[in-house]
């Protein structure tokens, strides 16, 4: 018998799980795939898709009525023989296992705008304030301690019902859940959703605490019966594919720092490809067991479950993961043997690579992803900061600057002195004590990016009168821009980079009034007609007014535009937009790694313990795209092939390398400038540069 690996360190990881007991068939078919594939981890269920136990549970009431714990035997024993970790996949908000006993403890759901009811799947949801969360820790401990699988995988992983849409139906307002909020906050449960409630919002923070200390508890049983065990939570605070859906408050799921001795996960929602951000985004919880995401290996985004697929997208999607610093998982839906070639592909790919997904960020731009910013700024349209999130990643990723995630918890602790490089962008909800922290991170050398509206409301949502960045970024005044803005490049260093003009095409901007002292770099041109300037018309010329600006605030910079910079890079993204804000960051603070090359390629440099600075390039053009642009259905991706890139030029600053070699072929690189460019003369998909610097 094979040792059993640990989960997290897999290179992949499969999602096989059934309604009912395994029978010895498809065990049979399991392990002949996992043999053909070599899959390294797999997740199954110990319950059914409603999360009815499908072995005889002594905690929960009601359980499946072929429930068989021998199955399960039949199961582990030749999957644990291949020295593969079996994790059990558990709808953690769906009560199959207490409802027909109990179903006093369902949730009740809030009605939201847009969103039809689901009466017959609402009645399977089983709220986390009624016994049920009492019990839930024991049942989790039952399925590792009695089962014998290696951890859980929790899925449904909200306070909501996932079978509703364009909103997930947000629980509960069932006595349970009043009692508590009462006991806890002292106030009644708000009577119905409305953003303009303050109780409303205290019982959206509340909700968060709730889920977050079920969480715990059940981590905490599982590893109090067998320490090694894996938990994974599935983290839906995410953008997802489906036109319209809305993922922010509702799930209950916050964006803060947990720290927590398990995985984070998310769903690349058939968008395997937006995997750099998901990986930065979950790495912020500070998990200490790692991140990965999850999608259905499939092509086809209306009937995702069958067997065949173009390997590229998904081989994409493992690479972007790892280089990123976490790892894919996927499910298939149909027989694994059938899947066996991808499935073997896929590993072929990952499997040397995955030695290289963890370490120490080499820091240079935090993206600030606020949660009270979603919650209370963009309440109704979550999409929206969503779309400035992605929009960073994006910019940063194609101009090969490194990028990180930070949560307010982050800001508010003063935790950003390692991040050369903060992006607010339009960062609405600030509170006083993030203000302050903000302004002790540039007065100690750190440069702020911050657009249009930030800092104009208060961390509850409320207008200020005077908005609280104002005084730190160097504004005066500000007004709403008429139509549609233009960049005119002032600078001449600047203009030398991206040209004289960088256009934002239908969006809203800002028009902000400086104070003395700030070095102008552009003003911004209010485009209200099709005609340049009235070149085509009888108008006058377009009104011209400061528009893009840096100012010395101690050691450190702010930068202020009143156009928002990232979501219009990520609907219409054009090279200029690419080469503004490039020159402008990297004038102010240098990265420490630095890529010359396509903007197709990736970088991302961690460094591990032993001191070997990793840089991961990955080559991911064209079919690989994460945003924008989707097609009409529900996937992103075409067929495509990968060309390959050649003599890519590392650039090091304030460290020098000793010696440089390819993580995958073990060839030694050419350095140069004693030591400060790396070469690397051909990259197909992903390399990694393993270099020893000279300490």
């Amino acid at each position: 018998m094979k040792t059993i690996q640990s989960y997290e360190h897999c290179a992949t990881r499969l999602e096989s799980r059934g309604e009912h007991p395994p029978t010895p068939e498809y065990v049979a078919d399991l392990v002949e795939g996992l043999r053909r594939c070599g899959v390294e981890a797999i997740w199954h269920s110990a319950v059914d898709p409603r999360g009815q136990p499908l072995f005889p549970s002594r905690v929960f009431p009601d359980h499946h009525p072929q429930a068989s714990l021998e199955a399960f035997r039949n199961l582990l024993d030749p999957v644990h023989k291949l020295g593969v970790p079996v994790l059990s996949w558990y709808p953690m908000n769906l009560g199959g296992g207490v409802l027909r006993s109990h179903p006093e403890w369902r949730m009740e759901f809030y009605a939201m705008e847009d969103t039809p009811p689901n009466e017959e799947w609402a009645a399977r949801y089983a709220c986390f304030n009624s016994p049920y969360g009492e019990l839930l820790p024991r049942f989790a401990a039952e399925v590792v301690r009695d089962v014998g699988f290696d951890g859980i995988w929790f899925d449904g992983s909200t306070f909501s019902n996932h079978n509703t849409g364009p909103w997930f139906t947000p629980g509960c307002r069932c006595d349970f859940c009043r009692d508590r909020f009462r006991r806890e906050a002292g106030l009644d449960l708000p009577a119905r959703v409305d953003y303009g409630d303050p109780i409303f919002k205290r019982w959206i923070q509340w909700r968060y605490d709730v889920l977050m200390h079920l969480w715990k508890a059940c981590l905490d049983a599982i590893l109090a019966v067998r320490p090694d065990a894996t938990v994974v939570f599935n983290n839906y605070r995410r953008r997802v594919a489906h036109h319209g859906a809305r993922m922010g408050w509702n799930v209950a799921i916050p964006l803060r720092r947990l720290g927590w001795n398990c995985m984070m996960s998310t769903e690349f929602d058939n968008f395997p490809h937006q995997a750099d951000f998901q990986m930065k985004f979950n790495r912020a919880y500070a998990c200490t067991r790692g991140v990965e995401s999850w999608w259905p290996l499939s092509d086809f985004g209306k009937s995702p479950w069958v067997p065949d697929h173009d390997p590229l997208p998904a081989i994409q999607a493992h690479l972007g993961a790892i280089s990123a610093g976490g790892a894919a998982s996927m499910g298939v839906g149909v027989a694994a043997k059938n899947f066996a070639p991808i499935l073997a592909a896929i590993q072929h790919e990952a499997r040397p690579r995955i030695q290289f997904k963890d370490g120490q960020t080499v820091e240079y731009a935090a993206l600030w992803c606020s949660q009270r910013h979603q919650d209370f700024a963009c309440p109704r349209q979550p999409d929206e900061a969503w779309e400035q999130w992605h929009g960073m990643n994006e910019l940063c990723r194609h101009a090969h600057l490194q990028t990180s995630v930070v949560f307010d918890d982050h800001i508010e602790q003063g935790e950003l002195n390692r991040y050369p490089v903060l992006l607010v962008g339009e960062t609405r909800c600030i509170s006083r004590a993030q203000a302050a922290q903000l302004r002790r991170y540039v007065e100690s050398g750190g440069v702020l990016v911050a657009c249009r509206d930030a800092g104009t409301l208060d961390e509850w949502g409320g207008p200020r009168r005077r908005p609280i960045l104002d005084e730190l970024l160097g504004i005066k005044a500000r007004r709403a821009g008429a139509g549609n803005s233009t960049l005119e490049i002032r600078d001449e260093a600047l203009a030398g980079a991206c040209g004289r003009h960088v256009s934002y095409v239908e969006q809203r901007f800002a028009v902000a009034t400086p104070t003395g002292g700030v070095r102008l770099l552009a003003d911004v041109v209010e485009r209200t007609t099709e005609s340049w300037d009235g070149v085509r018309g009888d108008g006058p010329p377009a009104a011209r007014s400061p528009g893009l600006w840096v100012r010395r605030v101690g050691r450190g910079w702010v930068i202020f535009t009143g156009v928002e910079l990232f979501a219009a890079y990520l609907h219409t993204p054009t090279p200029q937009m690419r080469k503004l804000f490039k020159h402008i960051l990297t004038t102010l603070r240098r990265p420490s790694v630095h890529l010359e090359g396509p903007l197709c390629v990736t970088l991302n440099a961690r460094r591990r313990a032993d001191g070997t600075l990793l840089i991961h390039l990955h080559n991911n053009p064209g079919t690989a795209y994460a945003y924008p642009a989707p097609p009409r259905n529900n996937l992103l991706h075409t067929p495509g092939e990968v060309l390959e890139s050649h003599n890519l030029v590392i650039h090091l600053h304030r460290m020098v390398a000793r010696s440089a070699r390819s993580g995958l072929s073990g060839k030694n690189l050419k350095l140069a400038d004693a030591g400060r460019t790396i070469t690397l003369p051909r990259l197909a998909l992903h390399d990694v540069v393993l270099v020893q610097t000279v300490t």
